[in-house]
């Protein structure tokens, strides 16, 4: 009997163990969750092909995901490049902008891969350069519509004066000129400057601590004619600039001929305003023939 009752006690222990192991078991189900297959994948889950991805660095063409993802139909193509062709070509394009923030005109973004200064940047290329050099002629009045007065093309006069060097900068081309105190300085105290003399003149000069002085081209002299109209028949910006005669010699040789120099005419000479610009003899001396020398450009 008593080994009966021993034998029903192992039973019932066994039992015991057998229910615990089962519910144990059960909860771990329960942690577990649902295991059958998830759901599909959310719309936009998809990824850039690689071929996307060259196509858009070489090329430019648009980044596309499917609305959904999507299986490949078929394995890669035998025409896709491999990582080491795509990048060999990503590079080939890449180095041949080897453009600085300098050479960028300032506030505009670029894409630099200049080693040191790889990604994003900010150009800080400023006025005067080589992006921003066309003046407005400073015509406001229209004489017929779609004259210059109507469409006014070019970017607005400029200076900045430095007191300290008593120099005028042109904030558009870039273009430094003796201020207006320096201005009668320039004729050499002399009003009998010939062509030759003149450039030898300004070759020489120094001034404001510079003496990388010149005569100006044609070209040059012409950015500071203001053609608007002006009662005193002044054609240039008399803030910055004074006037001593009408013609100021260029170092511009006429093309058609040599003996001749050309000149800009920013005064009223006593039969017309002028504004504009003359061809004449390089030997001529005297006659309000004035100089301004000039320093910068490209």
């Amino acid at each position: 009997m008593k080994h009966e009752r021993m034998v029903k006690k192992m039973k019932k222990l066994i039992m015991m163990v057998l229910g615990l192991m089962c519910a144990v078991g059960m909860a771990g189900m329960a942690i577990a969750g649902n295991i059958d297959s998830p759901g599909a994948p959310s719309a936009g889950s998809g990824m850039y092909s690689l071929q996307n991805l060259y196509d858009y660095l070489t090329t430019g063409a648009a980044l596309t995901i499917p609305g959904s993802f999507q299986e490949p139909s078929a394995g890669p193509g035998s025409t896709m490049k491999s990582t080491k062709a795509i990048g060999d070509d990503v590079k080939a394009l890449f180095v041949q902008c080897p453009a600085t923030t300098a050479d960028v005109k300032s506030g505009v973004k670029f894409f630099s891969t200049v080693s040191g200064s790889w990604g994003v940047k900010t150009g800080t290329m400023a006025p005067g350069s080589l992006y921003n050099t066309l003046l407005k002629t400073g015509q406001t009045s229209v004489y017929q519509t779609n004259d210059d007065g109507t469409y006014k093309k070019g970017t607005a006069f400029s200076y900045s004066w430095d007191s300290g060097t008593d120099t005028v900068k042109d904030n558009v081309t870039g273009l430094i000129w003796p201020s207006n105190a320096m201005d009668a300085g320039c004729n050499g105290g002399s009003q009998n400057l010939n062509w030759s003399n003149a450039i030898v003149w300004a070759e020489a000069l120094n001034f404001a601590g510079y003496t990388d002085w010149r005569l100006p081209n044609i070209t040059e002299l012409q950015s500071l004619l203001v053609r608007s109209y002006n009662a005193a028949g002044v054609f240039i910006n008399t803030t910055y600039f004074s006037i001593y005669g009408s013609n100021y010699m260029s170092s511009t040789t006429s093309p058609g001929d040599s003996t001749m120099s050309y000149d800009a005419m920013f005064s009223y000479d006593g039969a017309w305003p002028r504004g504009d610009v003359q061809a004449h003899f390089k030997p001529d001396a005297g006659g309000g023939y004035r100089v301004r020398a000039i320093r910068g450009g490209q």
